[in-house]
């Protein structure tokens, strides 16, 4: 009898174990962060008037280092800057940031009878879109957005996403509810033993594999990529570009650095030109 309490009671607690864990498993993805505001302060301190210790752009990948907000607008993160190697530590505002992992709704367009919409992988095309799509056809591919904004008449959703396993920020821009434009934003190393060259690398093989020999490329030869391994060993000015050109598309890889300033992106829009991977 003894045997049997001592069982049952070593049973429910396995269970409880195992229900906190599946109640807080959207929780464990959404330790990493992504920054959504054009510029975000990096705060000593849980306090505007702290020093800034650093300044980060749209698209920069954090990690949360504390559960519970600080005085309720406050997240206390960590990172790997894009110019150096060292994990730096710091508070953010809450509003600046969004969850990576985000639970996401996504939406089914339906057209008369009830269909998905379904789009298959093409060549020549950038992920699985075709330019001219609406918002909503967007949002039923990719989730529901982080952030979305209207400005003179061009429309942008954010959301986070991946392009070749590298997380990033992915911007889609509309005109007149017309999508013309994309750009895929990396700002900061994912880790210790990332480095841009090889980030760089990964991205122009994709490229490659859907829209062929890029026309206009930055190659890196293997001795290059050895001497470029970390920011230390990269020139203070520096920008490195690939670009394709499909019938429907053109691509540009990028990645810049100009002193401490660095990112990589990838910009598409679709053609003819429409001016609007500038902006």
């Amino acid at each position: 009898m003894v045997k049997l309490i001592q069982k049952t009671a070593l049973l429910l607690i396995v269970l409880m174990a195992l229900n906190c864990l599946f109640l807080r498993g959207t929780e464990f993805y959404e330790k990493k962060l992504i920054v959504v505001a054009p510029e975000a302060n990096v705060h000593l301190d849980p306090s505007s008037t702290s020093p800034v210790i650093d300044v980060l752009k749209r698209g920069s990948i954090l990690y949360l280092a504390a559960d519970r907000p600080f005085r309720k607008v406050w997240k206390y993160i960590y990172y790997t800057p894009g110019y150096s190697s060292i994990t730096k530590a710091g508070y953010i505002l809450a509003d600046k940031v969004r969850a990576l992992f985000k639970v996401t709704k996504v939406y089914t367009i339906h057209g008369g009878q009830p269909q998905p919409v379904i789009m298959q992988e093409q060549k020549g095309h950038f992920r699985r879109i075709l330019w001219g799509m609406s918002p909503e056809e967007v949002v039923a591919l990719e989730g529901e957005p982080l952030y979305q904004e209207e400005k003179e008449e061009v429309r942008r959703l954010d959301f986070a996403s991946t392009f070749g396993g590298i997380h990033g920020l992915l911007s889609y821009y509309f005109v007149n509810d017309q999508l013309v434009a994309a750009q895929f934003a990396v700002r900061t190393l994912p880790s210790k033993k990332t480095t841009w060259m090889s980030l760089y690398s990964v991205l122009k093989e994709v490229l490659d594999h859907d829209f062929g020999q890029a026309q206009e490329e930055g190659n890196i030869s293997a001795s290059q990529r050895k001497s470029f391994s970390g920011l230390k060993g990269l020139p203070q000015n520096l920008c490195l570009e690939s670009k394709w050109e499909s019938e429907e598309t053109q691509v540009l890889l990028r990645f810049i650095r100009d002193g401490q300033d660095v990112s990589l992106e990838i910009r598409a829009q679709g053609r003819p030109e429409l001016g609007l991977a500038q902006k």
